[in-house]
């Protein structure tokens, strides 16, 4: 099991390229620690920060990354006899075989794991303002004092612990470490630090209630305005009919009409009666009038007429842009539907 993990470490190129990166960076440097790693070295440092270099290839930069923080105030880097590296702490004596960061980087391990499920940095922003806060919080409570040698010490009042060095420094330095990272993390994945914080439910529900209720206020109001303008239009057309009325005077129809014997059927049969009838000067006139306003309406149909089908041609090719524009918006809702 063991020979075949190795195997595989072997052929990641991955882990093969940061190795010698991190190789390249510790000759031109002079630092032999752990950015002068190989790759069964680095394999064992990818899983330690809590990332499978198989499964997760994508995040080995953040161990590469990792591999040349900058070390908190007061550590340094040390090589033993065996030629392995360890951390001292100057001022507190302390040494360990682990990198005072490690949990840093396994932090900012979650940090990608949580962007990635959830769809955006909100959420890690969101931690890192509340641990910003706690860090004042702390900070609060710890006093700049000096003993009677005039030696400069600091105080917390709430655990009266002592110590020389500035709790600033090292609270401040793993801050803007996870800070960097998030950064770095918005320049690889660029399509999730635009994507915008999602609203909180129930500000949703609110707003979308304010707007039913401006939708409902809008359309009483043109309804209101709609019977106020129909009452108008009728007062108009009245005053209309009634000018039009008045406006009729009596024409003289005895140049049109003329009286006429003629037959009809009446009750007793077949009748001779006297009626009216338009004379042919007239009727002449009449059928001049209808013969001219056909032609009118033909002259207007074929003048018409090609611009309407212009723009039966000009709807269907709208109709194509639209139905591929709908399409082509479907396509990008599907997408963003997946991403979150």
């Amino acid at each position: 099991m063991i020979v075949e993990e190795v195997h595989t470490l072997l052929d990641n190129a991955n882990l093969r390229a940061t190795a010698q990166r991190g190789a390249e960076v510790g000759r031109q440097t002079g630092h032999h620690g752990r950015a002068n790693l190989d790759v069964v070295e680095m394999y064992s440092f990818v899983q330690g920060m809590g990332i499978d270099p198989i499964k997760e290839s994508e995040m080995i930069w953040i161990a590469e990354e990792a591999l040349h923080v900058q070390l908190p105030p007061g550590w340094s880097e040390h090589i033993d006899g065996r030629g392995r590296p360890y951390f001292h702490n100057s001022v507190s004596g302390e040494s360990s075989w682990h990198h005072p960061m490690d949990d840093v980087f396994r932090d900012c391990v979650d940090y990608y794991r949580q962007i990635v499920e959830a769809g955006g940095f909100w959420s890690v922003e969101d931690q890192l303002s509340d641990l910003e806060d706690g860090i004042r919080q702390e900070l609060s409570d710890w006093q700049e004092l000096f003993d009677e040698k005039g030696q400069q010490f600091y105080f917390n009042r709430q655990t009266e612990e002592s110590r020389f060095q500035d709790p600033r420094h090292n609270l401040y330095h793993c801050l803007y470490a996870r800070i960097t990272f998030v950064g770095k993390m918005r320049e690889h994945l660029p399509h999730l630090a635009s994507v915008p914080r999602p609203e909180d439910p129930a500000v949703t529900r609110v707003r979308r209630r304010s707007e039913r209720e401006e939708e409902v206020k809008l359309q009483t109001t043109m309804r209101i305005q709609g019977a106020y303008r129909t009452l108008i239009a009728r007062k108009i057309a009245q005053g209309i009919r009634k000018r039009r009325s008045a406006n009729l005077a009596p024409v003289d129809l005895r140049s049109d009409l003329k009286l006429c014997l003629r037959k009809v059927r009446g009750e007793h049969g077949i009748e001779e009666d006297f009626l009216l009838a338009l004379t042919s000067a007239k009727r002449r006139e009449l059928a001049a009038v209808r013969l001219q306003a056909f032609c009118r309406g033909c002259l207007g149909r074929i003048q018409v007429r090609p611009m309407v089908v212009h723009r039966g041609v000009l709807q269907q090719k709208a109709t194509k842009i639209q139905r591929w524009f709908r399409l082509q918006m479907l396509v990008v809702w599907e997408r963003r539907r997946v991403l979150k």
